[in-house]
């Protein structure tokens, strides 16, 4: 897979990858309708609170390159190493956000066949090494978390072409819902907060490899 959003004449667009045109509608009718009503009268747009926010984060990791308080710069719950597999369902099920910042895609704390059991599910960032690659499945669908998010009814998955040092998937991940926070009250739309987060990269292969999947989502907080 190539990072196409970083093309030249694609640069200062908002790319949203997926699979096919099916999958845009079957996306695009998950998302609450109540919610995509409320964004001013652009009813065609979905949004996201990225105050409601879940994730799984390597303590060493975190520990070992930042403060506790750069770390919760939205109000988030945090979840421990050994979480288990019902506890995160639950979180998919009623959080906005799912946040993993550790090894892979995350799907061994979430296997595809409890994944497969809901039809709508947190909007997912997967920062780990290759979270955002497809592996070519013949004349069938490609196998990737990607998919597999989609599939439970994540209206955003945001994922990795290749494999990324940690402490840069920390920082990126900081800067991410920095970016978030800062955009909220502008109801910016996800993949442009994506771009600004991507252009703090001094190096050229990150600034590349974070891809996103879905259907076009604004930010807000949510309505109680």
């Amino acid at each position: 897979m190539l990072p196409w959003e970083s093309m030249k004449g694609l640069e200062n667009q908002d790319i949203y990858r997926m699979p096919s045109v099916s999958s845009i509608l079957y996306t695009y009718q998950k998302c609450d309708k109540s919610e995509r009503k409320a964004v001013r009268d652009r009813a065609s747009y979905a949004t996201l609170d990225p105050s409601d926010a879940y994730y799984v984060i390597n303590p060493t990791l975190f520990e070992s390159t930042a403060s506790q308080d750069n770390c919760t710069l939205i109000d988030m719950h945090r979840s421990c190493l050994k979480s288990v597999v019902k506890e995160i369902s639950e979180i998919l099920k009623t959080r906005n956000w799912f946040i993993y910042v550790r090894h892979g895609d995350g799907l061994q704390h979430m296997p595809i066949d409890e994944l497969a059991k809901h039809n709508k599910y947190a909007a997912a960032i997967l920062i780990g090494c290759c979270s955002g690659l497809m592996e070519l499945n013949g004349p069938y669908t490609p196998k990737g978390a990607l998919i597999d998010y989609l599939l439970a009814g994540s209206p955003i998955v945001i994922g990795n072409l290749w494999v990324v040092a940690q402490t840069w998937a920390l920082e990126f991940t900081k800067k991410l819902l920095e970016t978030f926070e800062g955009e909220m009250e502008n109801e910016a739309g996800i993949v442009a907060c994506l771009d600004l987060a991507r252009k703090t990269s001094n190096i050229l292969m990150y600034r590349s490899v974070t891809i996103c999947y879905g259907v076009p989502n604004l930010l807000r907080k949510r309505i109680p």
